[in-house]
């Protein structure tokens, strides 16, 4: 078995493709380190000179695809907090976060009226979803006390594109006194 490989839809490469288990092939070849179009197909053969290509008829037929500088950052869907009873605390902060390839991280940063900043990682809980509570001791708060917040999520690529919610400023929510709570 081997993959043939070239850009500009030719295949001057020639690679020997591994048996990694039964009937399982593998082989994997270098990129030219800036974007192109990769062409390929494979073919076999066997001891009585019988032979395929896949996909058939290559090299007329191939398969290819596209490699290039990921420019498209996260998106971040995120309903803001409300206002937070202090009985009920900590808040807890989530999003959907999705990305054309992967989610590095997610982070929020926040402050306490208006105080000095501080921040905590969301974990990815399931799916897109992002979400962790807030890390602040609830015997610091008061009810009136202002938190204010954004979130920052940055994509798995080398560039390393992000995104806040919101795009400016951010998200503020009050501490509130306790208002028809059932025990």
């Amino acid at each position: 078995a081997k993959l043939f490989w070239g850009t500009g839809g030719t295949f001057p490469n020639e690679v020997n493709m591994s048996n990694t288990g039964g009937n399982n092939y593998s082989a994997s070849f270098s990129g030219t380190g800036s974007a192109a179009t990769y062409n390929y197909y494979i073919f076999v053969s066997d001891a009585n000179g019988l032979s395929s290509t896949l996909p058939a008829g290559a090299p007329g037929n191939f398969y290819a695809f596209s490699t290039g500088a990921d420019n498209q950052a996260p998106v971040v869907s995120h309903n803001p907090l409300g206002d937070q009873a202090l009985a009920g605390w900590p808040a807890i902060v989530s999003a959907e976060i999705t990305d054309n390839l992967s989610v590095e991280e997610a982070v929020v940063t926040y402050s306490v009226n208006g105080g000095n900043t501080s921040q905590f990682s969301l974990s990815n809980t399931s799916g897109d979803i992002w979400s962790a509570a807030f890390p602040i001791d609830p015997s610091t708060l008061s009810e009136g006390d202002m938190i204010a917040y954004n979130i920052l999520a940055t994509d798995g690529s080398s560039s390393g594109n992000q995104t806040f919610d919101p795009p400016s400023g951010n998200h503020t929510f009050e501490i509130v006194a306790s208002r028809g709570l059932i025990l």
